[in-house]
């Protein structure tokens, strides 16, 4: 399902050259490569006997879709016209996570890995509050943004929970995200 709104996403980019259907599809690409770490398949099929590569690969991925995730709001929403000073907390965001990217190879596992499920809640947490707040300034394709991010905080907050053990584990709460 994910491959298919990439390649759909990619065909829009490459039709209409509009940089934010290539952030959509760099997110969603992140969004995958990411649940593919977390549920293993990366070590299972990609890099078997490797099991390092898949801590690695599960805190990298994360920054990087946070940094798409920002990105796309920074131009789906259009922040420098319609919100100039969010706009430079959305740029300082992006460079958050460019240095927590970079930080999953040179320091401490445990360090990068609370500072991205950090990053993950206040990015995540800043995307639910600003589509409602442009949304209720008047920029009404906040609307379609809110729901859309209301779902995917939803998803996030049920899988953290869950590897958390504050809910069980069923199908639902492991795959909330999908």
């Amino acid at each position: 399902m994910m491959l298919i709104i990439v390649l759909f996403n990619l065909f829009l980019y490459f039709s209409l050259r509009e940089p934010v259907y290539l952030f959509y599809v760099l997110f969603i690409t992140g969004f995958a490569l990411q649940q593919f770490s977390i549920h293993g398949f990366m070590t299972a099929n990609v890099f078997s006997g490797h099991p390092v590569i898949q801590e690695y690969s599960v805190l990298f991925f994360m920054p990087f879709t946070i940094f798409f995730a920002v990105m796309f709001t920074l131009y789906f929403l259009k922040l420098t016209q319609t919100a100039p000073r969010i706009s430079k907390l959305y740029q300082f965001y992006a460079i958050a996570c460019i240095l927590i990217a970079i930080g999953v190879f040179t320091l401490d596992y445990a360090v990068v890995g609370r500072t991205v499920a950090l990053a993950t809640v206040i990015v995540s947490l800043s995307c639910v509050l600003l589509g409602p707040y442009l949304w209720m300034k008047g920029y009404t394709i906040a609307r379609f943004y809110s729901v859309a991010w209301i779902c995917v905080a939803g998803g996030t907050g049920l899988l953290a929970l869950n590897k958390l053990g504050f809910i069980p584990r069923t199908t639902f709460t492991e795959n909330g995200l999908l």
